[in-house]
């Protein structure tokens, strides 16, 4: 792994912990990553109730009073 030189002077002079951001940036992005997998892997599924909602509605429609 490598860090522009700079950055990580400037980084160490605001007292910020490495470890801890790149852990926490690393936890963020695989969360992010897995998100878009579900998407992908449930697209059709998510169009086809999102189809059946538009043409049907839902099961409270009729008990809604506002």
């Amino acid at each position: 792994m490598s860090i522009d030189k700079d950055l990580l002077e400037s980084a160490k002079r605001q007292n910020i912990v490495i470890s801890a951001l790149l852990e926490q940036a690393i936890i963020e992005e695989l969360k992010k990553k897995a998100e878009e997998i579900w998407i992908e892997e449930n697209k059709t599924k998510l169009s086809r109730y999102n189809e059946r909602i538009s043409n049907e509605g839902v099961f409270s429609d009729d008990m809604r009073t506002f």
